[in-house]
């Protein structure tokens, strides 16, 4: 069985690229750690 997991965020205004990035990247782990076929809010 193969799976992927993908971030996709949106770019706020004010806010650095490294901030957006952090956002998307708790977002998938948080997905990663509920387990497969997940979809995750952004903070």
């Amino acid at each position: 069985m193969v799976t992927i997991s993908i971030r996709i965020t949106e770019f706020r205004a004010g806010e650095s690229i490294e901030e957006t990035i952090q956002r998307a990247d708790r977002a998938l782990y948080r997905a990663k750690a509920s387990g497969r076929n997940r979809c995750m809010d952004e903070d």
